[in-house]
């Protein structure tokens, strides 16, 4: 539910805003915190030994760090941050047609 109501009321965010602080609003109150809060599971589970640090390379870390291993708890965010990003592209649907369009997409 809460998906949907952030999609209702950001999906006109045009009439308020322009792209580029739409993104800086969303973003930096999303992005940041997850990226911030990553790093720090992440050196917790390096110091409590949880992982080892012989296997880490790029491909763990974009693998570790992209599917949310570090808590389970961050899916959220990643959910999020997908559809602020999808918004911008939705949001170009005229209004009167949104309806019709979110239909087909639907069935």
């Amino acid at each position: 539910i809460f998906f949907m109501i952030s999609g209702a009321t950001l999906i006109d965010y045009r009439e308020r805003y322009d792209t580029k602080t739409f993104f800086k609003k969303r973003l930096l109150k999303t992005l940041l915190p997850l990226i911030i809060w990553s790093i720090i599971y992440f050196i917790v589970k390096i110091i409590s030994g949880q992982i080892d640090t012989n296997n880490i390379n790029l491909r763990f870390l974009i693998d570790y760090f992209i599917n949310v291993r570090m808590n389970p708890v961050f899916w959220f965010l990643v959910v999020i941050i997908g559809i602020y990003l999808c918004i911008p592209v939705i949001s170009l649907i005229p209004k009167e047609n949104r309806k019709k369009h979110f239909y087909i997409l639907l069935f």
